[in-house]
């Protein structure tokens, strides 16, 4: 008989894990509360627009083949052999908001059978797996964690963009609670990782996870500081990043107008949260703090260069990250915010999000064009044509480049006046 998989949270990690396992032999079964997005998943349709290669054939094949199904109850789990949560971990503030995994681990502790092996894939502050996760999965079960069944932390290392390619071919962690866990959860995500599986315990694979997203949140800090820096000196911060990383041993980030998704400005948090009360991690703040005001100096860029009365301004991008839908804690929403405070009439266009589709209409008559998001779709616009009939739609021909998409010259020649970040 095929061993059964149940994965609770079918989002930009559920979804690749579910069907690569189901890919894999398995009979698979997603959980998610989103009836609509059950609904396609069951017609064989990758639910989430962007850019995703080999997602959508992926999908259709393996629901096709009767090897994944999605479903609204979390009674598939009696019988699961691999439950694997995937739900989101969002902040309140300063603090972790775990209602969506408690619901979760409480829903699949009431049906655990002896002998499963839960991994919670979700990013987690450290501790929780023994805090949270393991409390209450025994509580719920009245079974020992380590002994009736196994329990590990296996972090996803995914991106909006590139889920497949890094599921299968980047090195993850296990963080298990003993070393039977830990060999039973190797041997079980084998057969779909590529990578290597490192083996450590619970809490240091919750450090790992959120200390390697805290990390990439640092280095682009860094780079936004030198791009504000080279603002103020009269130079342009691609050119000079470009000569330092011909230094050996320099790696210097893109800058850009802010730093969106749901890991990168809540995973520093939530390790900074571990150590609440007993000590402060005053520089990982500041990089945190650094990251959240350039959607804000995009703002002060607008309002610096556009005199208009009633200005009207166009926002090219709501996802955070190129070719894709996803618009979670997007430098565009505050951007968007923040203008309509200033009483500025805001347009804004995306291919992929929901209710952003008109591009014509975005542009005409506006005093502004901000780029946020530098979607392949956006970079065909960096031409002397395609300039030309934007400046026909605009009454102000006015770039705000957030992502260093447009060439500064060729807008000028144009007759625009360019403003970009880290450009002097």
């Amino acid at each position: 008989m095929t061993e059964k998989i149940c994965v609770v949270g079918l989002g930009y990690v559920g979804i690749p894990v579910a069907a690569k396992f189901a890919e894999a032999g398995y009979n698979v079964v997603g959980i998610d509360v989103d009836r609509k997005k059950i609904e396609k998943i069951n017609q064989g349709v990758f639910p989430l627009k962007g850019e995703e290669p080999g997602m959508k054939e992926l999908v259709e094949g393996v629901v096709k083949e009767g090897k994944l199904k999605a479903s609204l109850d979390y009674d598939e789990c009696k019988d699961a052999d691999f439950i694997l949560v995937s739900v989101q971990t969002p902040m309140k503030g300063d603090v972790p908001d775990y209602s969506f995994l408690k619901g979760a681990v409480e829903e699949v502790g009431k049906r655990l059978k002896k002998g499963c092996l839960i991994s919670i894939e979700s990013t987690l502050a450290p501790k929780t797996m023994v805090n949270i996760v393991k409390s209450v999965l025994e509580k719920e079960s009245g079974m020992k964690a380590g002994e009736d069944f196994y329990l590990v932390h296996c972090p996803e290392r995914v991106r909006p963009g590139h889920l497949l390619y890094q599921l299968e071919n980047f090195n993850r962690v296990i963080g298990a609670i003993n070393k039977e866990s830990g060999e039973k959860a190797k041997e079980f995500y084998s057969k779909i990782v590529k990578g290597n599986l490192d083996v450590t315990d619970m809490t240091s694979a919750e450090l790992v996870k959120t200390i390697e997203n805290t990390y990439r949140d640092v280095q682009i800090a860094f780079a936004n500081e030198m791009a504000l820096i080279c603002e103020k000196l009269g130079a342009d911060v691609y050119d000079v990043r470009k000569l330092v990383n011909k230094c050996p041993w320099r790696d210097m980030y893109t800058p850009g107008a802010g730093v969106g998704g749901h890991c990168i400005p809540k995973d520093s948090r939530l390790l900074a949260h571990s150590v609440s009360g007993v000590y402060e991690p005053t520089f990982i703040r500041e990089a945190r703090r650094i990251n959240n005001y350039m959607p804000h100096h995009v703002v002060d860029l607008v309002k610096e260069n556009l005199k208009e009365k009633n200005p009207k301004v166009s926002i090219l991008g709501m996802a955070f990250v190129k070719d894709t839908e996803d618009t979670r804690n997007s430098p565009s929403l505050v951007i968007i915010e923040e203008l309509k405070k200033g009483l500025f009439e805001v347009e804004a266009y995306d291919p992929y999000a929901e209710g952003y589709s008109d591009f014509e209409s975005c542009l005409k008559n506006s005093d502004c064009l901000v780029l946020a998001t530098d979607h392949a779709e956006f970079r065909k616009l960096n031409t002397s044509g395609e300039l030309e009939k934007i400046k026909k739609l605009m009454r102000t021909p006015l770039i705000v480049d957030g992502r260093n998409l447009f060439d500064k010259k060729l807008c000028e020649e144009m007759g625009f006046v360019y403003k970009g970040i880290g450009k002097g």
